[in-house]
């Protein structure tokens, strides 16, 4: 099967045929309508059947479009009522939807200022024990180191010497 589209996708085959059967129906009617006019039959009868014809068409249209017409209304009303509870269920859930997330923001918030107190509160937690850590290496540097100045022979220098020649 080959496809009658051209390059913006108009299907020429398919206009072909829809004036094609569009032509066929007008010829039908117009055809019928002359057969009515032109038949062997009086021309008061003719009319009448013509009348008749025409009453009854005009009828059943009306009755067509009256159901029609009672369809589309029902249709609308039931879509506005729709259209009424949709909005109001979106807005109820929109409301609904800001006010958990506006409670998770606070939670969230909470939890972060909670986290900067406490990472802060181990900040300096750590500082003073690395400055207890620090302070007590040093003194046990500082007491190890004092006896082995003690049994060490000091060494004077020229200046030193002078002055304890001096206070003896």
């Amino acid at each position: 099967m080959t496809d009658n589209r051209d390059n913006r996708g108009y299907d020429y085959a398919g206009d072909a045929f829809r004036w094609l059967s569009a032509g066929f129906g007008l010829g039908l009617l117009v055809g019928g309508a002359l057969g009515l006019l032109l038949a062997p039959k009086a021309g008061h009868e003719t009319r009448e059947r013509l009348k008749e014809f025409a009453t009854d068409f005009g009828e059943r249209a009306k009755v067509v479009t009256d159901d029609f017409s009672d369809r589309a209304k029902t249709a609308a009303s039931g879509l506005g009522e729709q259209a009424v509870s949709t909005y109001q269920s979106v807005t109820g859930s929109a409301s609904t939807a800001a006010e958990d997330l506006s409670k998770t923001a606070k939670v969230v918030s909470s939890s972060i200022s909670d986290g900067i107190a406490m990472f802060k509160d181990a900040g300096t937690k750590f500082q003073d024990a690395v400055k207890e850590g620090y302070t007590k290496k040093v003194d046990e540097l500082e007491s190890d180191e004092a006896p082995a100045e003690e049994e060490k022979p000091k060494k004077r220098t020229r200046k030193k010497k002078t002055e304890e020649e001096a206070e003896e």
